[in-house]
């Protein structure tokens, strides 16, 4: 802020969102996970990914706290990625401006549509654009981007519906859906001539979106987005972002106090399993109320069986493994990212292989074989591949030698 002069911005992109976070890991498990699944499974899946999140994720709602906090504050932007592909940074990441004592502020649009209500189309939007009015705001368009991931949460917290991921899967096809796609809201601002601010919406739906169409420079946006409500109460700083370092702390602090305890007490009075917990729960009486407590596991994703690593391969990618990911024992069928993985340590997993392995694991590969017994095997392929090639140019140069070639 104190390098701002007034009139600048502050621009904070590909930020992820925490009010999405459940959301985004229900994409990816329902995408990951066998159709055969059952739904508690799948619960279980989510809330312990969410749980060992290791990037930080954070609310926009924060930067609104941020202006609250600051009077050189006058304006906060949230905008949507653009993209067509959907993906995890057009679904689940933002953009924000801060602006700095702004000297220029539009007024807002003198009414605002509510797109249920008035059960507005995408015919109709273009309608009203055509008539070309200064300002057009719509709060409440279906997002199509999130449609399917919040369908998917709204399944899991019900007792009705499929009890398998194959069947909740088809009951989505089947579905009617008119969710709009943002790039069709982009494209269209700009056939006619406007710039478009496209917010999460203030309707408090994480499937909904708020879109403010305005005349003016499509490239440079200059306004405070008019579709926000008004401030929520203050909270604790710690509540508008979730705590990446919680996941490191988990996985350093487990092994050293089971290698600890192993040291000092007998076998059979070691814990088999350690909660790291940032508090206690207590009963009104401040006793610790052991009907909270979580049960045993649900902090770190395990194998549900464990079988030791038996190839040289095996071994040596357990070992990497378990140092990258901080925890004490790696199975054959244990798989990286529900063991804590994430996109991050998959590169340095790959890095690690490279260099212990002498091969060039292509990144992919890790998210399609992300069992350890399958990513041994594809890296033992690898391995034989280079010296087949290495042994052929070998006897290449020879037989060029031998006969005067080279």
């Amino acid at each position: 802020m104190a390098a701002v002069s007034p009139g600048g911005r502050i621009f904070v992109g590909d930020v992820r969102n925490l009010p999405l976070l459940k959301a985004f890991h229900a994409s990816v498990q329902c995408h990951r996970a066998e159709g055969g699944t059952r739904k508690s499974q799948l619960r279980h899946l989510i809330e312990n990914d969410v749980e060992l999140d290791a990037e930080l994720v954070i609310d926009p709602a924060f930067f609104v706290a941020l202006k609250d906090q600051d009077d050189r504050i006058s304006d906060v932007e949230i905008f949507l990625k653009r993209g067509h592909s959907q993906n995890e940074l057009t679904r689940f990441r933002y953009d924000a401006f801060l602006h700095v004592e702004a000297t220029h502020r539009p007024s807002p649009p003198d009414a605002w549509l509510d797109w249920r209500q008035e059960r507005l189309t995408l015919a109709d939007l273009k309608r009203r654009l055509a008539s070309n009015p200064r300002a057009l705001g719509v709060r409440g368009i279906p997002n199509a981007r999130l449609v399917v991931a919040v369908k998917a949460l709204d399944w899991l917290a019900s007792e009705e519906g499929p009890e398998t991921l194959e069947g909740f899967k088809r009951a989505m096809a089947s579905a009617c859906d008119e969710a709009i796609e943002p790039e069709l809201l982009w494209s269209l601002a700009e056939k006619h001539g406007y710039a478009l601010e496209l917010c999460y919406s203030s309707t408090g739906s994480d499937a909904r979106i708020d879109a403010l169409f305005r005349k003016g420079d499509i490239l440079v946006p200059d306004a405070v987005f008019w579709g926000r409500q008004a401030n929520s109460p203050a909270k604790p700083w710690a509540a508008y972002a979730n705590n990446p370092l919680k996941v490191k702390l988990v996985r350093d602090l487990r092994p050293r106090l089971r290698k600890y305890l192993g040291e000092a007490l007998p076998d059979y009075m070691v814990p088999g399993d350690f909660v790291i917990l940032e508090r206690l729960p207590l009963t009104p009486n401040g006793k610790v109320d052991r009907k909270a407590l979580p049960a045993p596991g649900s902090t770190v994703a395990t194998a549900a069986v464990y079988v030791p690593p038996e190839t040289p391969t095996e071994k040596v990618l357990a070992e990497l493994w378990q140092r990258i990911l901080r925890i004490d024992r790696v199975g054959t069928k244990d798989n990286f990212f529900e063991s804590g993985g994430h996109s991050l340590l998959a590169m340095q997993l790959v890095g690690r292989i490279r260099d212990r392995f002498g091969v060039d694991l292509p990144l992919k590969n890790l998210f399609q074989r992300p069992q350890l017994s399958d990513l041994a095997a594809r890296i033992d392929i690898l391995s034989s591949t280079a010296r087949a090639r290495q042994e052929t140019a070998t006897a290449r140069l020879a037989a060029g030698f031998e006969y005067g070639e080279v």
